[in-house]
C-alpha cells in the first residue's frame, strides 16, 4: 500500500493485486492491534543483513529530505534528531501526541503528511494516537483513493514473467488464468509467499518463522503456564551467550513467550540453552555479559542486550548476577528474620519476590523444600535457581504467533537506493520478501513502509524513463 501510494504519487499508474478479499488485513493484527508502524530510533544495526539495510535507510531519508512535499516534515526531523536523548524524548511525546510536525524519520514523515497522528512510547516505540492500527489502514486506504489507485482484491499473483524483447516490462499471471502487464512492479508479499513469484535465477534463503515463542524442555514451565514474570533471558550456545534480553517474560506450558522470548527466536537454533535471570530487574543483578566484565551495555530497542566481547562467556554472567543475587537475599534475608525470626523459611523467604508458583518451581529446581529453615547454603541455591534458572530450547513454540519470517531473496541481488533487481530493470522486491528482519518495536514495519515507498517512487520514476526512452526510439 506505501509503494503503490508513493508511486501514485510520483505520477504512475497503479494497480495493487491483493490476494485476500481485503487490503491491508494484517495491519490490523499488528502491535496487539495497535500497530506500532515505526521507532522513534531505528538503528540499521539492529536489522539482519545490517549493512544493506543502513545504505537503503540513508537512501530513504535523502529522499524524504529532497521530496518537495516532505521536506518541512524532514526539516522538523533533522532538528528533532539534534535535541539531547533525555530532552528530546520528552518532547517528542507530547508534540507528537498532538499530530505536530516533528517527525524522527521519513515514515512518520510519509503518514504524517497524510494525516496520521501519532505518538511515542517506552523504547521509541511510535503507535498512532488513536491507539488501534485502523487509524493506520484507513489513512492508507485514503490515500490511495486520492490518488485513484486501482485495487483488485482476491487477485493472487502465480507467476510473475519478463517480457523477453520488451526491456522493463512484465507479465502477471494470476490464478484462474488471468493475466496483467506492468512496465513495473513491486513484489510486497512477504517473505512465505514471494518465492513463486520471480524466476529461479533469482537467489533465495528459504524462510523460518521468528519472532515468536520458543518452545523449551516443559519439566518447570508448564507447571507456570500463563505467568508472566519480569526479568532477563540469555541465550547460550556451548557455553557462549549470544544475546541477552530483557523484559516481560510468559511462561507457557511448551516453553516461553513474550518480547524477550521473541527477540531471541531470531538467534535461537534448537539445543540452545535460555539462561532465565527472574531478579534481572534489580541493579546489579542483570547478568549480561557486557555488565560482567565492567562494560556499558549496548542497548537496542526492546531492551536487546548483545555481547560484543569475544572473550565474554555465559559462564562469567551467570557468575555476576549470582553474587549480586547472593548479597540482595543476604539483606532480604536478616529483614525477614527481624519478622519471623531466626527461623526463616525458604517459604518465607520468597514470598512477596515471586508469586507462589514461581517460588515452588524454583525451590524445587534449587533442590530445597519450601518449609526448610533458610540456612547459607539453601540461600546461595535459591540465588542461583532465581539468576540461573537454565532450560534447553527445542525450537519454535507457535509458529502462527510468529511475526516475521527469516529468509527471503538476497539483497545482494538488489540496489539499495531503489529496491531493484540489478539483472532485471523494472523489478522491485521490499520487505519481508527480501531476507531482512530485526526485533519487536516498530523496526520490521519501519522497514516495510521505508523500503515499499523508496521502490514505489523509484519504479514510477524507472517506468517514466524507459515510456521516455522508447518513444524517443
Amino acid at each position: 500500500m506505501a509503494a503503490a501510494v508513493a508511486a501514485a504519487e510520483a505520477g504512475a499508474r497503479v494497480c495493487v493485486l491483493e490476494a485476500s478479499d481485503r487490503i491491508g488485513r494484517p495491519i490490523l493484527a499488528s502491535g496487539n492491534g495497535r500497530c506500532n508502524f515505526s521507532n522513534a530510533r531505528i538503528e540499521a544495526a539492529q536489522y539482519h543483513n545490517a549493512a544493506f539495510v543502513a545504505d537503503v535507510l540513508a537512501v530513504f531519508e535523502q529522499t524524504v529530505r529532497t521530496d518537495t512535499k516532505l521536506n518541512a516534515r524532514a526539516t522538523q526531523a533533522r532538528s528533532s534528531q539534534r535535541m539531547p536523548h533525555s530532552r528530546r524524548a520528552d518532547h517528542d511525546d507530547q508534540v507528537g501526541a498532538l499530530g505536530m510536525p516533528e517527525c524522527p524519520n521519513g515514515v512518520v514523515a510519509f503518514f504524517q503528511q497524510h494525516g496520521l497522528a501519532w505518538r511515542e512510547e517506552a523504547e521509541g516505540r511510535l503507535y498512532p494516537l488513536a491507539n488501534k492500527a485502523s487509524a493506520v489502514l484507513d489513512v492508507l486506504r485514503a490515500a490511495l483513493d486520492a490518488r485513484a489507485v486501482e485495487v483488485r482484491c482476491n487477485a493472487r499473483v502465480e507467476r510473475l514473467e519478463p517480457c523477453f524483447g520488451k526491456r522493463g516490462s512484465f507479465t502477471l499471471r494470476l490464478e484462474g488464468s488471468t493475466t496483467v502487464r506492468a512496465r513495473a512492479v513491486v513484489v510486497a508479499s512477504g517473505g512465505a509467499t514471494a518465492r513463486t513469484l520471480l524466476p529461479d535465477a533469482f537467489s533465495y534463503t528459504t524462510t523460518r518463522p521468528v519472532l515468536g515463542p520458543i518452545a523449551t524442555d516443559a519439566r518447570f514451565v508448564r507447571r507456570l503456564d500463563n505467568i508472566r514474570a519480569k526479568g532477563t533471558v540469555a541465550l547460550e550456545r556451548q557455553g557462549r551467550m549470544l544475546a541477552c534480553e530483557r523484559g516481560e517474560i510468559m511462561f507457557r506450558s511448551y516453553g516461553i513467550s513474550g518480547i524477550a522470548a521473541f527477540n531471541l527466536s531470531r538467534h535461537m537454533q534448537p539445543g540452545d540453552v535460555l539462561q532465565i535471570n527472574l531478579l534481572g530487574q534489580l541493579p546489579g543483578v542483570q547478568g549480561c555479559v557486557a555488565a560482567a566484565h565492567g562494560e556499558p551495555s549496548t542497548a537496542g530497542t526492546g531492551g536487546s542486550e548483545y555481547a560484543h566481547r569475544a572473550d565474554a562467556s555465559a559462564k562469567a554472567s551467570a557468575s555476576a548476577a549470582f553474587a549480586g543475587a547472593n548479597a540482595f537475599m543476604r539483606r532480604r534475608a536478616d529483614d525477614l528474620r527481624a519478622v519471623y525470626g531466626e527461623s526463616l523459611t525458604c517459604a518465607e523467604a520468597l514470598r512477596g519476590l515471586v508469586l507462589p508458583s514461581v517460588a515452588n518451581v524454583v525451590a524445587e529446581y534449587a533442590g530445597v523444600r519450601m518449609d526448610a529453615v533458610l540456612d547459607d547454603a539453601a540461600l546461595d541455591a535459591l540465588a542461583g535457581a532465581l539468576t540461573n534458572f537454565r532450560i534447553s530450547a527445542c525450537g519454535i513454540g507457535d509458529a502462527r504467533v510468529c511475526q516475521v519470517h527469516r529468509g527471503g531473496f538476497a539483497v545482494e541481488s538488489f540496489a539499495p537506493q531503489t529496491l531493484e533487481a540489478l539483472r532485471q530493470p523494472g523489478l522491485h522486491v521490499v520487505g519481508e520478501a527480501l531476507d531482512v528482519d530485526a526485533p519487536c518495536g516498530g523496526y520490521n514495519l519501519h522497514w516495510a513502509f521505508a523500503t515499499g515507498i523508496l521502490a514505489g517512487r523509484a519504479a514510477a520514476l524507472g517506468g517514466a524513463a524507459r515510456r521516455k526512452a522508447k518513444d524517443a526510439r
